[in-house]
């Protein structure tokens, strides 16, 4: 939304309106993790002041919501605080979870998204791993 305010009278020319538009500013990092390892995606969206009430965050995995399906069941836990500030958390993790991760903004104006992998090693390429070197 764009409105342009003056107190003189009878001003007559051509304004420009410029719109921020929604941005991620933090991104959320790639992680390597251990089966049973928790795991913290962050994310922080900008966006036009005018358009912060309508601004909403969702995340993903491999392209499907997160929210309301069955990805990640009872470990998974979003948090968003001031309506920019969302955190993604999964507990337990399962090799079953590696996967690229999508935190993704959507306002009035338009939609912004940042990505990051996960990757899950399993509990028994380590244990063989410190076999080996016994």
């Amino acid at each position: 939304m764009c409105i342009t305010k003056t107190t003189a009278q009878n001003v007559i020319g051509l304004y420009k309106c410029f719109v921020e538009g929604t941005k991620v500013s933090v991104y959320p990092s790639t992680q390597t993790v251990t089966a049973s390892d928790n795991v913290t995606f962050q994310c922080l969206v900008t966006t036009d002041r005018d358009e912060t009430s309508s601004l909403q965050i969702y995340w993903m995995r491999d392209g499907r919501w997160l929210v309301m399906t069955d990805l990640c069941t009872h470990r998974c836990l979003i948090t968003t605080f001031d309506g920019r500030n969302s955190s993604l958390l999964i507990t337990d993790v399962t090799m079953a979870d590696s996967g690229q991760y999508t935190c993704r903004a959507i306002s009035s104006v338009d939609v912004a998204d940042s990505s990051a992998s996960l990757l899950v090693k399993g509990i028994y390429a380590f244990l063989s791993l410190l076999t080996c070197m016994i």
